[in-house]
């Protein structure tokens, strides 16, 4: 009996674990010199409601974030051009919420005056720099990114968790 219950403990913890996704991450990054464009590059597994917020964390207000979005084919081009946000003036936020179909995508982000043009080739000629944290999320499916640091899924700390505690009962009950 004890068996048959640890066997569907198990199985329930393992289907658990593989439906976990990570549904966001976070960038932290910034502008910091001349001509400076900043690229975060993330992937999506599904078509999805997807939104890209970018929250300045510099108490400069004249720092006029504007954000593209592309496709990542690995050669940026006006082709991978998908959205565009300019916040509205200096001081404010970014955002851009949309349906998205699931790949690999490259969000360009400089100060205001920004054209799709400087977003390709990668300069912008103004001179205002700013830190800032881009959120980028999805209603389905897992959002990843080699420009972040991986943080665990809760499935994979709820099975790390369970073998733990499954470890020390065997141990206490080997005891006895």
């Amino acid at each position: 009996m004890k068996k048959g219950f640890f066997a569907l403990l198990l199985i329930g913890i393992f289907a658990l674990s593989s439906n976990s996704f990570a549904n966001s991450i976070t960038y932290e990054g910034s502008i910091d010199s001349l001509n400076q464009v900043d690229y975060f590059h993330f992937s999506l597994t599904h078509d999805t409601w997807f939104s890209m917020d970018l929250e300045l964390e510099t108490s400069t207000t004249e720092f006029d974030p504007v954000m593209y979005l592309f496709a990542d084919d690995g050669d940026l081009g006006y082709s991978d051009y998908r959205r565009y946000n300019d916040d509205g003036g200096a001081g404010l936020n970014s955002l851009i919420d949309t349906w998205i179909l699931a790949g690999d995508y490259v969000a360009a982000i400089s100060d205001y005056p920004f054209s799709v043009w400087e977003a390709i080739s990668g300069t912008n000629p103004s001179n205002r720099y700013g830190s800032y944290s881009l959120f980028v999320s999805s209603d389905y499916g897992t959002v990843s990114s080699s420009d972040v640091a991986p943080v665990p899924e809760p499935g994979t700390l709820l099975l790390l968790g369970s073998g733990l505690a499954g470890l020390a009962f065997y141990r206490r009950k080997r005891m006895k």
